[in-house]
Protein backbone atom coordinates (compact mmCIF):
# COMPACT_ATOMS: atom_id res chain seq x y z
CA UNK A 1 0.00 0.00 0.00
CA UNK A 2 1.38 3.23 -0.93
CA UNK A 3 1.97 6.12 1.54
CA UNK A 4 0.23 9.08 1.71
CA UNK A 5 2.71 11.14 1.09
CA UNK A 6 3.58 9.35 -1.98
CA UNK A 7 0.13 9.38 -3.31
CA UNK A 8 0.56 13.26 -2.63
CA UNK A 9 3.89 13.16 -4.80
CA UNK A 10 2.38 10.50 -7.33
CA UNK A 11 -0.31 13.59 -8.17
CA UNK A 12 1.75 16.46 -7.88
CA UNK A 13 4.50 15.01 -10.61
CA UNK A 14 1.42 13.74 -12.68
CA UNK A 15 0.50 17.07 -13.52
CA UNK A 16 3.82 18.52 -13.89
CA UNK A 17 4.61 16.04 -15.99
CA UNK A 18 1.52 17.02 -18.40
CA UNK A 19 2.92 20.38 -18.14
CA UNK A 20 6.46 19.95 -19.82
CA UNK A 21 5.03 18.00 -22.78
CA UNK A 22 2.52 20.77 -23.13
CA UNK A 23 5.69 23.31 -23.02
CA UNK A 24 7.83 20.69 -25.23
CA UNK A 25 5.09 20.60 -28.06
CA UNK A 26 4.80 24.38 -27.46
CA UNK A 27 8.56 24.98 -27.91
CA UNK A 28 8.32 22.46 -31.06
CA UNK A 29 5.74 24.80 -32.57
CA UNK A 30 3.13 22.16 -32.47
CA UNK A 31 5.42 20.23 -34.55
CA UNK A 32 4.67 16.70 -35.66
CA UNK A 33 8.09 15.39 -35.26
CA UNK A 34 9.78 12.05 -37.22
CA UNK A 35 9.24 8.89 -34.81
CA UNK A 36 13.32 8.79 -34.87
CA UNK A 37 13.96 12.41 -33.70
CA UNK A 38 15.45 12.88 -30.83
CA UNK A 39 12.28 15.34 -29.67
CA UNK A 40 9.80 13.11 -30.69
CA UNK A 41 11.93 10.03 -28.33
CA UNK A 42 11.90 12.73 -25.31
CA UNK A 43 8.64 13.68 -25.35
CA UNK A 44 7.08 9.65 -25.65
CA UNK A 45 9.81 9.16 -22.45
CA UNK A 46 8.27 12.04 -20.90
CA UNK A 47 4.80 10.48 -21.86
CA UNK A 48 5.57 7.12 -20.78
CA UNK A 49 6.86 8.53 -17.18
CA UNK A 50 3.31 10.79 -16.81
CA UNK A 51 1.54 7.47 -17.45
CA UNK A 52 3.63 4.79 -15.45
CA UNK A 53 3.04 7.16 -12.53
CA UNK A 54 -0.51 5.92 -11.89
CA UNK A 55 0.63 2.22 -11.67
CA UNK A 56 2.93 -0.10 -9.04
CA UNK A 57 6.17 1.42 -10.16
CA UNK A 58 6.04 4.24 -8.18
CA UNK A 59 5.25 3.21 -4.65
CA UNK A 60 8.07 4.76 -2.46
CA UNK A 61 9.52 8.12 -1.56
CA UNK A 62 12.91 6.67 -2.66
CA UNK A 63 11.11 6.52 -5.99
CA UNK A 64 9.53 9.73 -5.55
CA UNK A 65 12.80 11.59 -5.62
CA UNK A 66 14.04 9.44 -8.94
CA UNK A 67 11.06 10.76 -10.81
CA UNK A 68 11.64 14.26 -8.98
CA UNK A 69 15.39 14.24 -10.70
CA UNK A 70 13.68 13.72 -14.12
CA UNK A 71 11.72 16.05 -13.62
CA UNK A 72 14.10 18.61 -12.64
CA UNK A 73 16.29 17.86 -15.93
CA UNK A 74 13.36 17.66 -18.35
CA UNK A 75 12.15 20.87 -17.49
CA UNK A 76 15.94 22.61 -17.65
CA UNK A 77 16.16 20.89 -20.81
CA UNK A 78 12.66 22.01 -22.44
CA UNK A 79 14.06 25.59 -20.99
CA UNK A 80 17.13 25.38 -22.70
CA UNK A 81 15.13 24.74 -25.93
CA UNK A 82 13.20 27.55 -25.71
CA UNK A 83 15.99 29.93 -25.05
CA UNK A 84 18.03 28.66 -28.20
CA UNK A 85 14.82 29.62 -30.07
CA UNK A 86 12.84 27.35 -32.59
CA UNK A 87 14.19 28.45 -35.77
CA UNK A 88 14.78 25.08 -36.80
CA UNK A 89 11.44 23.22 -35.88
CA UNK A 90 9.76 26.29 -37.83
CA UNK A 91 8.75 25.72 -41.24
CA UNK A 92 12.37 23.53 -41.99
CA UNK A 93 13.21 23.60 -45.36
CA UNK A 94 14.56 19.88 -46.53
CA UNK A 95 15.59 17.85 -49.14
CA UNK A 96 15.13 14.00 -48.67
CA UNK A 97 17.15 11.26 -51.15
CA UNK A 98 15.43 7.78 -50.82
CA UNK A 99 17.47 5.31 -52.78
CA UNK A 100 16.50 2.42 -54.90
CA UNK A 101 19.20 0.11 -53.53
CA UNK A 102 18.71 -2.47 -56.30
CA UNK A 103 19.46 0.39 -59.17
CA UNK A 104 22.11 1.53 -56.60
CA UNK A 105 23.95 -1.59 -56.80
CA UNK A 106 23.24 -2.83 -60.53
CA UNK A 107 24.91 0.60 -61.77
CA UNK A 108 27.89 -0.70 -59.10
CA UNK A 109 27.78 2.19 -57.65
CA UNK A 110 27.38 3.56 -53.76
CA UNK A 111 24.85 5.86 -52.05
CA UNK A 112 28.27 7.44 -50.89
CA UNK A 113 28.90 7.85 -54.36
CA UNK A 114 25.62 9.56 -55.62
CA UNK A 115 25.63 11.79 -52.33
CA UNK A 116 29.35 12.95 -52.52
CA UNK A 117 27.69 16.23 -55.36
CA UNK A 118 24.98 17.12 -53.51
CA UNK A 119 27.29 16.96 -50.33
CA UNK A 120 30.01 18.94 -52.09
CA UNK A 121 27.75 21.69 -53.80
CA UNK A 122 25.68 21.93 -49.62
CA UNK A 123 28.93 22.31 -47.60
CA UNK A 124 29.78 25.25 -50.35
CA UNK A 125 26.41 26.67 -49.62
CA UNK A 126 26.07 26.32 -45.66
CA UNK A 127 23.37 23.12 -46.03
CA UNK A 128 23.69 20.74 -43.30
CA UNK A 129 22.97 16.87 -43.29
CA UNK A 130 21.53 15.95 -40.38
CA UNK A 131 20.97 12.83 -41.39
CA UNK A 132 22.04 10.51 -44.03
CA UNK A 133 20.49 11.66 -47.19
CA UNK A 134 18.24 14.73 -45.63
CA UNK A 135 19.48 17.95 -46.17
CA UNK A 136 17.67 20.84 -44.32
CA UNK A 137 18.58 24.34 -45.51
CA UNK A 138 18.30 27.82 -44.44
CA UNK A 139 13.74 28.71 -43.94
CA UNK A 140 14.11 31.45 -46.57
CA UNK A 141 12.79 30.38 -50.15
CA UNK A 142 15.70 31.42 -51.95
CA UNK A 143 17.62 28.91 -50.74
CA UNK A 144 15.11 26.45 -51.68
CA UNK A 145 15.03 27.75 -55.31
CA UNK A 146 18.93 27.29 -55.60
CA UNK A 147 19.26 23.96 -54.10
CA UNK A 148 16.41 22.78 -56.13
CA UNK A 149 18.31 24.64 -59.50
CA UNK A 150 21.08 22.60 -58.74
CA UNK A 151 19.04 19.31 -58.81
CA UNK A 152 17.25 20.00 -61.69
CA UNK A 153 20.73 20.97 -63.57
CA UNK A 154 22.59 17.98 -61.74
CA UNK A 155 19.76 15.70 -63.29
CA UNK A 156 19.68 17.29 -66.98
CA UNK A 157 23.38 17.02 -67.06
CA UNK A 158 23.52 13.21 -65.14
CA UNK A 159 20.54 11.82 -67.20
CA UNK A 160 21.18 8.04 -65.20
CA UNK A 161 21.20 10.40 -61.68
CA UNK A 162 17.09 10.28 -60.69
CA UNK A 163 17.02 6.64 -61.46
CA UNK A 164 18.54 6.04 -58.37
CA UNK A 165 16.26 6.86 -56.12
CA UNK A 166 12.84 5.66 -54.95
CA UNK A 167 11.57 9.46 -54.18
CA UNK A 168 13.39 12.88 -53.22
CA UNK A 169 10.68 14.57 -51.00
CA UNK A 170 11.43 18.46 -50.53
CA UNK A 171 9.44 20.15 -47.60
CA UNK A 172 8.96 24.05 -47.50
CA UNK A 173 6.67 25.58 -45.36
CA UNK A 174 5.37 21.95 -44.10
CA UNK A 175 4.27 21.30 -47.77
CA UNK A 176 5.85 17.88 -49.19
CA UNK A 177 6.64 17.22 -52.37
CA UNK A 178 8.52 14.14 -54.11
CA UNK A 179 10.43 15.93 -56.64
CA UNK A 180 11.23 12.58 -58.77
CA UNK A 181 8.43 12.57 -60.83
CA UNK A 182 9.29 15.66 -62.38
CA UNK A 183 12.89 14.76 -62.68
CA UNK A 184 11.85 11.63 -64.44
CA UNK A 185 9.83 13.74 -67.02
CA UNK A 186 13.48 15.83 -67.54
CA UNK A 187 14.53 12.09 -68.89
CA UNK A 188 12.59 11.94 -71.83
Amino acid sequence: MKDYEVIEQIEIFHELFWGLLADLHRVTGNKVLISSDPLSIFGDKLAEICNSLLGPEYSTMEDMLRVRGIYEFARDYIKALETAGTQYYDNLTTLRFNFDMEAVEAAGTTTDALLAPMREYARKRGVSEPEYGFFTLPTDKNSYCIIIKWVLEYCHDHKEYPHYFKSIISTIDDEIEDCLPTLMEMDD
